[in-house]
């Protein structure tokens, strides 16, 4: 069951910061964003390359939780991209001065994602010249909520125009048909 009329989701890149999040905790914007995925309000994107340092940290520091993730990148219909080609990652490189996060930002690019959400606040979030040159909206989970909230339409919404689309309230209760704003 889809709940947009549009079959344009928005697209999101998760990086394993997220990931770990995700799979870590049952509350939290990380979690919350892969319930949406599910109910097919928006398109969760990862590469091997992010799966595979998601993978890495929870089997050193939380390996019970490993099964969870396989079930929400299951369940959210995540969709697995290729790695950017190495001559993209270079070029983001000399923006962000950190190979393995240049091959996110890289990989999220070349993908068309819409966002990039992260909890890398040091190399990322941080990093003024990065988010200036970014092709897309790079944020943590509650930010690419917000940002969520500015793009679909409830059907609650008397004006959809003047009035934040979904509410905290909305969220934990069954999902309604949502549409997607015109983006400009």
């Amino acid at each position: 069951m889809s709940l947009l009329n549009n079959t344009q989701k928005p697209t999101i890149f998760a990086d394993a910061s997220v990931l770990f999040s995700s799979a870590f905790s049952e509350s939290g914007g990380a979690r919350l964003l892969f319930r949406l995925a599910e109910f097919h309000v928006a398109t969760i994107l990862i590469s091997p390359a992010v799966l595979s340092e998601a993978e890495q940290a929870l089997r050193r520091k939380a390996p019970q939780a490993l099964g969870h993730l396989a079930l929400l990148l299951d369940a959210a219909n995540s969709q697995v991209v290729d790695n950017a080609p190495l001559q993209e990652v270079a070029f983001w490189n000399q923006i962000v001065g950190y190979g393995p996060d240049a091959g996110v930002i890289a990989t999220a690019v070349a993908a068309g994602a819409e966002y990039l959400v992260t909890l890398d606040r040091r190399h990322i979030l941080g990093n003024k010249r990065l988010i200036q040159a970014l092709p897309l909206v790079a944020g943590t989970p509650g930010d690419c909520l917000a940002w969520l909230r500015t793009i679909l339409i409830s059907p609650y919404d008397h004006s959809p125009y003047d009035s934040p689309a979904i509410s905290r309230h909305q969220l934990n209760e069954p999902p309604a048909v949502y549409q997607i704003r015109e983006r400009s």
